[in-house]
């Protein structure tokens, strides 16, 4: 006999969008080295996260509309800017300040 759980509480009455269409995540997708992203076409937050010797459910946070530190922000073009790839430095500090907490 398998015991099904009853879901409790209120159902939110707006639903969450998805990380994939924020705009920080386009933003990612478009603009980091390919080595951070996965052969499915996804930001790989795994391989980002160290690199960046951070946890990755920091940057699902960011994802989710969290503000990153200015430190992330430059960590993020410092990589963007050490590639050996057609997208070196595409991913600028500028392009990151909407997203940074200040």
């Amino acid at each position: 006999m398998t015991k099904t759980s009853n879901q409790t509480g209120r159902p939110p009455k707006t639903k969450r969008p998805s990380i994939y269409s924020t705009p920080l995540y386009k933003l990612m997708l478009s603009n980091l080295p390919e080595r951070f992203i996965s052969e499915d076409g996804k930001v790989n937050t795994l391989k980002l996260s160290e690199a960046m010797k951070n946890k990755r459910m920091t940057i699902y946070r960011w994802f989710q509309g969290f503000n990153m530190s200015v430190k992330s922000a430059n960590q993020l073009a410092e990589i963007s800017a050490a590639s050996k790839c057609e997208r070196k430095g595409l991913l600028t500090v500028q392009k990151l300040l909407p997203f940074v907490g200040l």
